[in-house]
């Protein structure tokens, strides 16, 4: 059964992702990043928000991996909505770090041979969408939805990123 990615569809699930990006970062720095997954008949089977695994050492789950690991079925050929574009390097404090304790969210979303992202905004430490180029390669369907550009910058991002993203380009 293919669905139709209508505009209200394609709303609905970014606004969601957006309140859980905001319940599940309030113990985080920003950005709050919430992602969830559609199944094939468009019924939600999983959501998660970038989060603290270990507060102490300060490391992240990142939204899509929390979303695909809650995950109450296969995603198989599911649709992953996430807030910011899927990383293909793990960042660890200032440092990217391909090798980390996680694999990278573009890869972890191939494996899973999730069918489709649909994300709100491009990541501003991938500057080439490396990740994207990565989901493309390897199949995955890649949807740029940017009507809440700037919901998603004035209430997940940082103060101090804001200024990267020029939100009178959309």
């Amino acid at each position: 059964m293919k669905m139709a990615l209508s505009e209200d569809f394609l709303r609905t699930h970014m606004e969601r992702c957006i309140d859980i990006a905001i319940r599940t970062g309030n113990t985080i720095a920003k950005p709050h990043v919430g992602a969830l997954i559609v199944n094939r008949k468009g019924r939600i089977i999983a959501d998660g928000g970038r989060r603290y695994v270990d507060k102490n050492l300060g490391i992240l789950v990142h939204a899509e991996r929390d979303a695909i690991n809650n995950s109450t079925e296969d995603p198989r050929g599911a649709i992953l909505f996430t807030t910011l574009e899927p990383c293909i390097v793990q960042w660890v404090g200032r440092h990217s770090h391909r090798r980390s304790i996680f694999k990278p969210c573009a890869e972890l979303i191939a494996e899973n041979c999730i069918g489709m992202v649909v994300y709100g905004l491009g990541d501003i430490n991938s500057p080439s969408h490396e990740g994207l180029s990565y989901l493309t390669n390897r199949g995955v369907t890649v949807i740029h939805y940017d009507a809440l550009t700037e919901k998603i910058i004035d209430r997940l991002m940082s103060y101090r990123v804001r200024e990267f993203y020029d939100v009178s380009d959309k």
